[in-house]
């Protein structure tokens, strides 16, 4: 084994990090996560009217984001059905174009309370 002369230390050795600096590492990229994520969101909120229009977007939102699939709200059974089944390529293709950056690539409707 070669030791570095005076050290007792194999090469290449480092010295281990503090736990308080490996934790705050951690914390910091994980709110650099959230706040993307919640720009994220908040783009595709506003894209939303201009996409479907004022009237389905009143009775609709987006709730979620996630590695480019998307979440969406509305009001009645009858809109999921619309936006879900008949839709769904149509407005997938347009938020793509608008927000090309956010990898969209899966949309799921579900009915809840607005």
């Amino acid at each position: 084994m070669i030791r570095r002369a005076g050290t007792g230390r194999k090469p290449g050795y480092r010295e281990p990090e503090q736990i308080k600096d490996v934790i705050s590492g951690v914390i910091r990229g994980l709110k650099k996560g959230v706040r993307g994520r919640r720009g994220e969101l908040e783009r595709l909120r506003a894209a939303w009217p201009e996409v479907v229009g004022q009237s389905i977007a009143g009775r609709s939102r987006i709730v979620a984001v996630d590695q480019g699939h998307i979440r969406i709200e509305v009001a009645s059974a009858a809109l999921k059905h619309d936006l879900a089944t008949f839709r769904r390529t149509e407005l997938l293709e347009q938020l793509k174009e608008r927000l090309p950056d956010l990898n969209l690539r899966k949309m799921t409707v579900r009915v809840g309370s607005l």
